[in-house]
Parts: structure tokens; sequence; C-alpha cells
């Protein structure tokens, strides 16, 4: 017969004291104020796991209870949040969905979390966050809104530059959340656009051109005061061809 305030883990062999394996999420029922100075409700020498089997008590309440645990008290956010293994059977890291079907309970650590992802201070809430930073206007253009992180929630965040081709602008900020390589963007001022690029034009009054062997000379402008070396593009009859253009005015691709 176990002491009293101890239960037999037949696993084990040997007795335990309630409330001393409780798993995450579960604490010691005395630990709880509620229940400070009291006796254990359940969990005593009359308790073995193998019993609480064969009496039907496979819950996971039912079975903590058993063993001296009770919930842990809920944080005072009452955010959805995730137990964790520690030392302290109720420490926890906030809840994020990590199937993507629903983000509706994702939360945040108000502070920075800890080195073993647990928060030490409520969590807050990440559709309450991305409502926030929503309704504020981005510093620039060409920003995206970054994921939900502890300590900071949602952020504006510059977009990807690699998804832009070179000699553009933004146009604009994109509202989906991660979409860093999401934002609009065109061709900036004295440039043309060709094939998802952006070539940049020069002051061309007529004459030699500053292109080169494959390139065609074309206008940016209708008054013809500008223009761009233009890669020769198009289906060639044979794999082993090449397109080519002639100095100095490269007015034809061959």
């Amino acid at each position: 017969m176990c002491a009293t305030g101890h239960y037999h883990d037949d696993m084990l062999g040997a007795c335990v004291s309630c409330g001393f394996q409780c798993t995450p999420g579960f604490t010691s029922e005395l630990s709880v104020e509620f229940y400070t100075g009291k006796n254990f409700s359940v969990c005593g020498p009359s308790i073995s796991t193998s019993t609480l089997l064969l009496q039907g008590l496979n819950t996971t309440s039912q079975m903590q209870l058993a063993k001296g645990c009770i919930s842990c008290p809920l944080p005072n956010s009452n955010q959805k949040v995730r137990y964790v293994a520690s030392e302290v059977n109720c420490a926890y890291m906030c809840y994020r969905d990590t199937t993507g079907e629903n983000t509706a309970d994702d939360s945040y650590c108000a502070t920075n979390i800890t080195a073993a992802s647990i928060c030490d201070s409520f969590c807050k809430s990440c559709t309450t966050s991305i409502a926030e930073v929503s309704s504020s206007t981005p510093p620039h253009l060409g920003m995206y809104l970054k994921g939900c992180l502890d300590g900071i929630g949602y952020t504006w965040q510059d977009c990807d530059p690699t998804s832009k081709p070179a000699n553009s602008i933004w146009t604009a900020s994109t509202m989906v959340p991660g979409a860093s390589k999401g934002c609009p963007w065109s061709c900036a001022p004295n440039t043309r656009p060709w094939n998802g690029q952006c070539l940049l034009c020069f002051v061309y009054s007529g004459g030699e051109a500053p292109c080169m062997a494959g390139q065609q000379l074309q206008y940016c402008n209708a008054q013809k005061t500008y223009a761009t070396c233009q890669p020769c593009t198009g289906p060639l009859p044979s794999e082993f061809q090449a397109w080519t253009s002639d100095p100095p005015f490269y007015s034809s691709c061959r």
C-alpha cells in the first residue's frame, strides 16, 4: 500500500507522489489557489494506473485527476494556447495553427518568447493585430504584412526586391499576409516595357546607336528623342542559329 498522497504506477512498479507526473497543461491540484491546503480529491493509496484503465477512466482529464492533476488555469488573455513540456507544467506557447485551415485562433506572445519557446507574458490575438496594422498606412509603397511574430504581431515589411525587374518601381503595397513577392510594380519613367523587363532609355537623336549585335534600336517615345537597345527575339529555324544585328544603326534583327 502506498503512503498518503501517493498512488501506484504499475508501469514503474513504484509509488509516485500525487500531482507529480502531470502532463503539459495540467498541474498538481494542490498548487492551485482554490485547492491549496486541501487533500487530493481523488488521488491516493487506493489508486493504481492499471485500475484506472479497468475502471474506464480513459479520458485525459479523468486520468490526470486520478493522478492528482487538474487543468492549468486559463491565461488571463483568454487566448488559445499550446502547452509545452517544461519544468513548469503550465508553461505554454501562444497558439498557431499549423495546418493552414483556420488561423482565427492564432495568437502571439505580448513579449519576446524565451529560448525554450515559452511565453512568459500573455497572448494577444493575431486577428486583432492584422486588423490594426491593415488600417494603418504603410510607410511607403512596396510593403507587405509580415506574419504574426511574438512581441510584435503583424508588421509592415519591404517586399522582396528580386520580385520586380531592374528599372521598375513599386506602385502599391499588398494586404496579403506573408506575400513578400506580391507587391505590384510598373516600369519606371524613361524606360520601355519589354518581355517582363524594363529597358532603360537613353537620349537619341539619330546616327550611331550604343547597341550590340543581337539588339535592335527601338524608340521609347513618339517624338523619337529617347531610344533603347531591345534584344532580338523570336523562333529560329535551327538550334545552331542566333539573332544578330549590324552596327552602327542596329535598325533590324536578322
